[in-house]
């Protein structure tokens, strides 16, 4: 059994604030023995999409928000996941990129979001990521206290094949942090997450952005933690900002795929 935070965020423009928070989160999460902290997507800024190259950097100390995450994580003794770390790109917008901190501060990971959210909403809302943000390309895996994670973002979660990559390089553990609108949230969240964790046999760690942050910009909450069944181990609901915290059973990672060998049977 190892125990994991997700947190809940209702990250807006002040990234101070927003450190803040993350180092109050982490401190929570190692007082309840958690090894592991989930932060969501845009965890340290959630604020106009026009002033994101204002607020990017590189992935290293000299950005206050990566230097908050590697001083964290040695502080607390615990791996950090920021699922959205803003992340200057060569092309002149930016990454939004999921990094990986190990409990020594290190950078374990880096993965770039490959699916940007370019659509139309049923409220009529239009939001264009790709015009600030510059999209990956690299499925990325690595390992953690428990065990293979693999990386995604948000709209990543709508992409099936992304996820069975991820099986394939032998993930274990799914991230997937978000800032979900609340329409789509309301149709699609949890049975989605349900999905990624049922086809590949995976825990999937859902950490989320919850609330207004700004304008007309609202985040659906309900971050989750799902085990390899299929099964709600979590489920932060609408309106929590905070830390929740749920063991994970890994024995049961391989009790699902003895009993159900879907690897094996896979024809396409």
């Amino acid at each position: 059994m190892v125990r994991v935070a997700l947190a809940q965020m209702n990250s807006n423009a002040d990234r101070a604030r927003n450190r803040a928070l993350v180092e109050g989160y982490a401190e929570q999460a190692a007082a309840q023995g958690a090894r592991f902290l989930a932060l969501p997507e845009a965890a340290f800024y959630l604020g106009p999409s026009a002033q994101l190259p204002a607020h990017a950097g590189p992935l290293d100390a000299s950005h206050p928000d990566f230097a908050c995450l590697t001083q964290t994580a040695r502080h607390r003794d615990l791996e950090i996941l920021c699922g959205g770390f803003w992340e200057l790109a060569p092309d002149g917008r930016v990454h939004n990129t999921s990094v990986l901190i190990g409990k020594d501060g290190a950078l374990v990971a880096a993965y770039r979001k490959i699916h940007l959210f370019d659509a139309t909403l049923p409220d009529g809302k239009r939001l264009d990521e790709s015009a600030q943000v510059s999209p990956g390309s690299a499925v990325v895996t690595a390992g953690t206290c428990l065990g293979t994670l693999g990386l995604s973002i948000c709209y990543d979660l709508r992409f099936a094949e992304l996820y069975l990559a991820l099986r394939a390089q032998g993930a274990e553990v799914l991230s997937i942090p978000a800032a979900f609108t609340v329409p789509t949230g309301a149709a699609h969240w949890e049975v989605l997450v349900r999905a990624r964790a049922i086809e590949t046999q995976c825990f999937a760690l859902a950490p989320a952005q919850v609330g207004h942050h700004f304008g007309e910009r609202t985040s659906f909450g309900h971050a989750l933690a799902v085990d390899p069944w299929g099964n709600v181990l979590l489920n932060l609901g609408p309106e929590q900002t905070g830390i929740g915290c749920v063991d994970l059973d890994l024995d049961l990672l391989s009790q699902v795929r003895t009993r159900m060998p879907i690897a094996s049977h896979r024809r396409l």
